[in-house]
C-alpha cells in the first residue's frame, strides 16, 4: 500500500490500518517481548514469549502463554494457549492442543484436537476432537471424528475413523481401523481391530 492509500496506526489498543474513508481495520499484530524469528497475528498471540524462538501464532490468543518454547506453529483461536516450554508443536484449528504446556512433537489439526493435552509428547490428532482427552499419553495416532476421544494416559494406540477407540482411556498399543472400531474397547492392551462396515459395537 502507498501512503496515500493507506496508513498504520500502531500507538496504544487501537492497533490496526486506518484507509481512506476512516475506516479502521482492528486485527491486532502482537509484537512479542523477546525471542528471535518468531510471527504473530492476533489479539495476545506469542503475548507472553521471552526466550522463545522460530514459532509462528496466528489467530487470537494462540500460543499466548508461551515463554520459552521454540518452533511450534499455532494457528486458530487459542491454538496452543497454554503452552509455556512445549517445542516443535503444530496446531490448526480452534482450541487446539490449547492445554497442552510442555508437550512435545505433538501434531493436532481440527477443533479441539489434542485439547487437553498438557505434557503428552509424539501425539498426532486430525479430525474433530480426535484425542480430546488425552492429558499425557504419548505416541497416539487419531484420524478422524472423535477417535481415541476418551484417551488420557494410553499411548502408542493408533485410530483411524470415527470414534474409532472412541472409549479407550489407558490401553496402549491398540490399533483400529475402521467407522467406530473398537468403540466400546475398555482400557485393554494390544488389541487389533478393522472394521469393515460402519456399525455400532
Amino acid at each position: 500500500w502507498s501512503s496515500d492509500v493507506c496508513s498504520s496506526d500502531l500507538s496504544g489498543a487501537s492497533n490496526g490500518i486506518i484507509f481512506p474513508d476512516g475506516t479502521m481495520q482492528t486485527t491486532a499484530v502482537a509484537t512479542p517481548a523477546g525471542g528471535n524469528t518468531n510471527t504473530a497475528l492476533g489479539t495476545s498471540a506469542l503475548a507472553a514469549d521471552t526466550t522463545g524462538n522460530n514459532n509462528t501464532a496466528t489467530g487470537s490468543g494462540a500460543l499466548s502463554s508461551n515463554t520459552t518454547a521454540a518452533g511450534n506453529t499455532a494457528s486458530g483461536y487459542d491454538a496452543l494457549h497454554l503452552n509455556t516450554t512445549g517445542s516443535l508443536n503444530t496446531a490448526t484449528g480452534y482450541l487446539a492442543l490449547s492445554a497442552n504446556t510442555s508437550g512435545n512433537y505433538n501434531t493436532a489439526s481440527g477443533y479441539q484436537a489434542l485439547y487437553v493435552n498438557s505434557t503428552g509428547s509424539y501425539n498426532t490428532a486430525n479430525g474433530y476432537q480426535a484425542l480430546l482427552y488425552n492429558t499425557t499419553g504419548a505416541s497416539n495416532t487419531a484420524i478422524g471424528q472423535g477417535a481415541l476421544f476418551s484417551n488420557t494416559t494410553g499411548s502408542g494406540n493408533a485410530a483411524g475413523g470415527l470414534w474409532a477407540l472412541y472409549n479407550n482411556t489407558t490401553g496402549v498399543n491398540n490399533t483400529s481401523i475402521g467407522p467406530y472400531a473398537l468403540l466400546a474397547q475398555p482400557s485393554h492392551s494390544r488389541a487389533i481391530f478393522r472394521r469393515r462396515k460402519a456399525q455400532l459395537l
